[in-house]
């Protein structure tokens, strides 16, 4: 597959929203085949990378969008809500990977989640209650 870089703005094509909304079905699916799928290893790394490439994109015009407002907090805020609700999504894939067994004490980076997890759970129960968090809701101390 041959790069093409862009220079300048380029004209949206009519149909451009149908065709992104096509390709986010297809990527679902793609998503739930692969699981599946004896694919081969260099195939999957092309993958991984044009998935990568198109995420960082899309993470690159969202950042872009606070310089185009006005308000530079209506911004942020469009792009916190736009993390919050991609967290909760990948939360949501933990969960069921979690109910199916396919993660373990011994996954690597659990332990790392678990801490990272414990200390935005405490910092989030503060902010909506004004109260600190229950201790058995952290990870526990390092021994």
């Amino acid at each position: 597959m041959a790069k093409r870089e862009t220079r300048g703005p380029v004209k949206i094509p009519p149909r451009f929203n149908e065709s992104l909304k096509r390709l986010t079905l297809d990527m679902q699916e793609a998503t739930r085949l692969l699981v599946h799928a004896e694919l081969p290893q260099d195939t999957l790394e092309g993958l991984s990378q044009a998935v990568d490439h198109l995420r960082s994109t899309c993470w690159a015009v969202l950042n872009s969008v606070v310089d185009e407002f006005s308000d530079a907090q209506r911004a942020t805020v469009i792009l916190t809500s736009h993390r919050i609700q991609r967290t909760t999504q990948l939360m949501d894939s933990l969960n069921e990977e979690v109910d199916a067994g396919r993660l373990t004490r011994q996954t690597q980076g659990v332990d790392g989640l678990r801490n990272t997890l414990g200390v935005v759970y405490k910092k989030l129960h503060y902010l909506t209650t004004g109260k600190p968090a229950p201790p058995e809701a952290g990870p526990p101390a390092p021994a």
